[in-house]
């Protein structure tokens, strides 16, 4: 059965390319996303001020664009933490101390192997400041054949957050979603899906709450500033599209799709659920006579190396 990986770029799709089985079973669930992804709503008020931004953001990314290098980038979910495994009914929030459990430890180790096999070689790898995503990326970089680059940490407790990190949820850190998601706090974050924050300060690090609108500026900074310019890269591509690793959180990654697919801020929650170690794949083509460039999606929530640590199907 031939099975394909559609390629997605801020305007539609543009074409398909056949993929290995295993790879198209892992990235199926992200695929059947990707219509909806691209649906937009210009009518309501969050949704305006979205492609106002969307507007903005096109306009100063060609402007850019000669000062910037062509990349690929892997956005990759830590794998499971002990919180997850705990409290996966609850907002975690940040919780940066909290370290993988006994089955992450095997999830990111089953990622490097993955990597491996496929002859992966990542040419810079970043990691939130969270132990999570930190341990994630050395097990997986310690199964891969390449000796990979030393792991750059960006700083998550640095006031305003910086890049990567994982949503904070002010008051609700640690308290059940049934519990704070009541029919008036629904109402509330339908009508304002960008711009909604959780109230209050989290009780360990005192951290107020963002909006999607908040984790999806920083993160598209961190890409903007670390991720694509030229000059702090020069030497480092080797004349080939330089590989970024990027050890990073479930939020955080629903949150950078919405502007690269220029999508109404209704795409986020829940319809698009990262799973621990998968693979987002980006494109930034820094063009070229005859291109358009720009980013472009690959692949969403790949997670094919966890078969092995799925229920069997009854």
């Amino acid at each position: 059965k031939l099975q394909f990986l559609y390629l997605i770029d801020l305007r539609g799709v543009i074409g398909m390319w056949p993929a290995p089985a295993a790879a198209a079973a892992g990235a199926a669930t992200g695929f059947a996303a990707c219509w909806w992804c691209l649906q937009r709503c210009r009518d309501d008020d969050d949704c305006g001020l979205a492609a106002a931004a969307d507007t903005a953001r096109r306009a100063a990314e060609a402007r850019d664009r000669a000062a910037r290098r062509s990349v690929r980038v892997l956005l990759i979910r830590h794998a499971e933490s002990e919180v997850n495994k705990e409290k996966d009914d609850c907002h975690n929030g940040r919780h940066v101390d909290v370290p993988l459990s006994e089955l992450g430890a095997r999830q990111a180790q089953a990622l490097g192997r993955r990597l491996r096999a496929e002859r992966v070689r990542f040419d810079e790898v970043y990691a939130s400041e969270a132990v999570r995503t930190q341990q994630t990326a050395g097990l997986a970089c310690a199964e891969m054949a390449a000796p990979p680059p030393e792991l750059q940490v960006i700083p998550t407790r640095a006031v305003p957050p910086l890049g990567i990190c994982e949503i904070a949820m002010g008051a609700w850190t640690g308290r059940q979603k049934g519990v704070c998601n009541t029919p008036v706090v629904k109402i509330a974050r339908e009508r304002d899906a960008w711009d909604w924050r959780p109230p209050g300060l989290s009780a360990d690090e005192g951290l107020a709450g963002e909006s999607y609108h908040d984790v999806e500026e920083r993160f598209m900074a961190f890409l903007d500033e670390v991720v694509l310019p030229k000059l702090s890269h020069e030497g480092s591509s080797g004349g080939h599209t330089p590989l970024v690793a990027v050890f990073t959180h479930h939020a955080a990654i629903r949150c950078v799709l919405r502007p690269l697919l220029e999508a109404s801020p209704r795409m986020l929650a829940p319809k698009l659920s990262p799973k621990n170690t998968s693979i987002t794949e980006l494109v930034y083509d820094a063009g070229a006579a005859g291109r358009k460039g720009g980013w472009a999606l690959v692949r969403v929530n790949d997670a094919a190396h966890l078969q092995h640590f799925m229920p069997p199907r009854t």
